[in-house]
């Protein structure tokens, strides 16, 4: 799951959504999580961990990366990862009475407090403040600003990728892989609202 798909699985207030995007940024076992985040913050980096341990593991997102895995090699699970952001926001009215207007001004709200708090890892806040410059979760919802993520973080990494080559393999592939997040986001969903996926215990 990209940053996204994490903030529209997180409960609707700001410490839930902080917490769901900062699993990819914050280090450390479950205790020392819960003792340097307060309970809503920390419990949103422990979903976001199960989250993206289900999500490997779900069939439907496993057969997306097969269908990219020829031509992008190790990086076709990053490109899946983006390109469901990319799915979740052209079918956002299907599993969602808000409006993504709405939506994105809360998660660009909550990202502030990120940004302005020096609670969180210096490069999450430099980075959140790129996002939000750039209103990132707009550029997510066409494809060439899906190209535009994926050379941006192409250039983030240090070895040769083939990730600015992905948008060819994505439209050749697009059908199936829109199928696939049809077929996997419901059971994400699903398994978010579970009540015990948060617990730091």
């Amino acid at each position: 799951m990209n940053y996204l798909g994490h903030l529209a699985l997180a409960e609707d207030n700001d410490e839930s959504r902080i917490g769901h995007y900062l699993g990819d940024f914050v280090k450390g076992n479950k205790a020392a999580i819960s003792k340097q985040y307060p309970d809503r913050i920390a419990k949103g980096i422990i979903a976001h961990r199960k989250i993206d341990i289900f999500t490997d593991a779900h069939p439907a997102f496993r057969r997306a990366v097969q269908l990219l895995k020829a031509d992008s090699g190790r990086f076709a699970s990053i490109i899946v990862d983006v390109i469901f952001d990319y799915y979740l926001i052209k079918h956002w009215k299907q599993f969602f009475s808000e409006d993504f207007e709405i939506f994105v001004r809360k998660c660009y709200n909550s990202l502030e407090m990120i940004v302005a708090d020096e609670l969180y890892p210096e490069r999450c806040r430099e980075f959140t403040r790129r996002l939000i410059d750039r209103d990132a979760f707009h550029v997510y919802s066409d494809i060439e600003g899906i190209h535009r993520v994926l050379c941006g973080i192409d250039r983030r990494i240090k070895r040769e990728s083939t990730l600015p080559q992905a948008l060819e393999h994505i439209k050749l592939n697009y059908p199936q892989l829109e199928q696939e997040f049809l077929n996997f986001f419901p059971d994400v969903m699903e398994f978010s609202s579970n009540d015990t996926i948060a617990t730091t215990t």
